[in-house]
């Protein structure tokens, strides 16, 4: 196992004020196109945890972030090589971090036009080509805009989930290269699931490169979408959005056991092992979720999904009780999972669009 993609490189050189600053470099060895909004997302969720000392009990600290994009030369195993290009790219975010004011992102014109689906940040001054200042980001579906072809796959996935109602799937693998399209197509059958007045809950989670060997990161991931819980809540705020659970019949140990996987409490007491304890816990819960309505439960980049998510989401696919519960794996190909000799197990392969959906999307 040769461990985690590396996905971002540390450089260490330190400006030559002696200021104190970081520089990373998104997209290293295996880019995906989502580098550069990966970069916005870490910047804004940086500054916000600083302003706010949320994360390590620590005093509110004041930083400023810096945005750039730009193409850069590699060397055969992917390193960057560091050339003029590279330091240019450096200089260039140094510089837009220099002017934004405390706890402020700048943001390039150049990596503004990569991100404006996602992010839609004001102009920053009034000097030409200025720099832009995201503030927030879009939710997935508001950012992806009008949704054009694919009858064939919708058609497919419609019916994959009938069969999913009436408990005779438990998981749909959705195959396709990155970018193809895979999350879009989720995001449109959620939608149109909903415009057609058919009561379905649908919890996504997408499972990051980078989190590849922290255990438990997936089902983290899919608890705080089942829970609302978002990154930078407060462990008050945390702990009152798991004690809804209660609703729901679940323990006094499964809130112990869900408030350890999630951070926000203590180990349970007896030294068992948290994956253990949360097997039967996630089961019950989906149970219980899916006593009204089918409960679909998506993995977006299960190739990056860790090993003891894995072993969590194993127990509930294997469990015998009957409910309407399916789970979404959306991976690339050549993604290899224990899952596929399941009864219940579908496959859906998402390829490039038709030559006449292009034609369609181009024209808009």
């Amino acid at each position: 196992n040769p461990g985690p993609a590396k996905t971002v490189e540390l450089l260490d050189d330190p400006p030559a004020d002696g200021s104190p600053e970081l520089t990373v470099l998104f997209g290293v060895r295996e880019p995906d196109g989502r580098d550069t909004e990966s970069a916005a997302r870490c910047a804004l969720r940086l500054a916000r945890a600083a302003s706010g000392g949320t994360q390590v009990s620590m005093p509110p600290s004041l930083v400023r972030m810096g945005v750039h994009s730009g193409r850069i030369l590699v060397d055969l195993s992917g390193e960057p090589i560091r050339d003029e290009a590279l330091d240019r790219l450096r200089d260039t975010a140094r510089l837009l971090a220099s002017r934004a004011a405390e706890g402020q992102t700048l943001v390039s014109p150049q990596a503004q036009r990569v991100i404006a689906g996602l992010f839609s940040p004001p102009p920053h001054g009034d000097t030409e080509d200025p720099p832009f200042l995201p503030e927030s980001e879009r939710s997935l579906p508001d950012a992806s805009g009008r949704f054009v072809g694919r009858r064939d796959e919708l058609r497919q996935m419609g019916e994959i989930l009938a069969l999913a109602n009436k408990g005779r799937l438990k998981m749909l693998g959705l195959c396709g290269e990155a970018g193809v399209g895979k999350t879009r197509l989720l995001l449109e059958t959620r939608r149109r699931l909903k415009l057609g007045g058919h009561d379905v809950g649908i919890y996504f989670a997408t499972c990051a490169r980078h989190a590849r060997g922290t255990p438990l990161a997936g089902i983290q991931e899919m608890l705080r979408a089942v829970l609302g819980i978002e990154e930078f809540d407060a462990e008050d705020e945390a702990r009152a959005k798991i004690g809804r659970l209660r609703e729901l019949g679940q323990s006094a140990q499964d809130l112990v056991v869900i408030s350890a996987v999630l951070g926000v409490g203590p180990p349970p007491e007896g030294g068992e092992s948290l994956v253990r304890l949360l097997r039967p816990a996630l089961g019950r819960m989906s149970v219980k979720l899916a006593e009204d309505r089918l409960t679909v439960f998506a993995f977006d980049g299960a190739e990056s999904m860790d090993d003891e998510s894995m072993g969590v989401l194993d127990g509930l696919l294997r469990d015998g009780r009957e409910a309407r519960i399916a789970v979404v794996l959306a991976f690339r190909p050549g993604f290899v999972h224990a899952w596929r000799d399941l009864a219940g197990y579908r496959e859906l392969t998402v390829g490039p669009m038709s030559d006449d959906d292009v034609a369609r999307l181009t024209a808009m």
